[in-house]
């Protein structure tokens, strides 16, 4: 199953005016790749029982910057992030922000 059929968790849209753009990078802003990770764990909790233990592998793939609409889809411990060039999900072909492998906190495991 292509992930782009996996059900799409959550949406961001970046607004120009977020902080992080300011200095990462001047001239050139972009989503620093802690602060994506750091929203799809979050999205990936919010709509599980349990908690991420670990990110296993992750890829970032393209830059996400000010403007762009983000989505993430996600199937079992598998997730990938799209990115549309504007707020329409439906408009444009969408491209691989980041994919990566999440492992599930297990009962017990601190």
């Amino acid at each position: 199953m292509s992930a782009s059929s996996w059900p799409v968790l959550a949406r961001w849209e970046l607004p120009a005016d977020l902080p992080c753009f300011a200095g990462h990078f001047p001239g050139r802003p972009m989503l620093p790749g802690a602060l994506l990770l750091d929203w799809v764990i979050d999205a990936l909790e919010g709509s599980s029982a349990s908690a991420v233990a670990t990110v296993a592998q992750c890829k970032f793939l393209a830059p996400a910057e000010p403007g762009v609409c983000l989505a993430l889809h996600a199937q079992g411990e598998r997730f990938e992030v799209r990115l549309w060039p504007g707020p329409s999900l439906e408009a444009n072909s969408p491209r691989v922000a980041a994919s990566g492998v999440v492992r599930w906190r297990q009962d017990g495991q601190a």
